[in-house]
C-alpha cells in the first residue's frame, strides 16, 4: 500500500491539495511505463488536446494491466506539454482515472509534441 506525505504546513500546498510525496512500501514490485503520447493503435493521433490525453491514459492503463497493475498503483506522473492550457484538461482527465491525492505534482516542459504521460508504479509483493 503506497503512503502519501500532504505536507501543507512545511510545504506550500498544491492548488488541489495533492500529496506531496509518495511512500513505496519494502519490497514492492516497480514498473517503469516510458513516455506515452495520444496516437491510436492505427497510428492515428484524435484532433484535440483532451481526445489525445484520453488516449495516453487509456494506453498507460493497458500497460498497467499487462502487468496486474492499475492507476492506484501508480507513484509518479511526469506530465510533458506544449501549450501550458492543456494542463487542465490533463487533471480532468487524469481526475476520473484515480484518487483525488494523485492529482498533482505536474512537471511542465516545452516539446514539439501536445503531451506526453509517464509513469512509475509499485505493487506490494507481500
Amino acid at each position: 500500500m503506497l503512503k502519501v506525505h500532504t505536507l501543507n504546513e512545511q510545504v506550500r500546498a498544491h492548488s488541489n491539495n495533492a500529496g506531496h510525496a509518495t511512500e513505496v512500501p519494502p519490497h514492492a514490485r516497480w514498473l517503469f511505463c516510458n513516455g506515452q503520447v495520444g496516437a491510436r493503435l492505427d497510428g492515428t493521433i484524435p484532433d484535440t488536446p483532451k481526445e489525445q490525453i484520453h488516449v495516453i491514459f487509456d494506453r498507460i492503463g493497458t500497460i498497467l494491466g499487462a502487468a496486474n497493475m492499475s492507476f492506484e498503483d501508480v507513484v509518479k506522473f511526469s506530465v510533458y506539454v506544449t501549450d501550458g492550457d492543456i494542463i487542465a484538461d490533463n487533471l480532468d482527465v487524469r481526475g476520473d482515472r484515480y484518487a483525488p491525492w494523485q492529482k498533482g505534482g505536474v512537471e511542465n516542459a516545452i516539446g514539439r509534441l501536445v503531451g506526453r504521460e509517464e509513469c512509475v508504479s509499485s505493487q506490494d509483493l507481500n
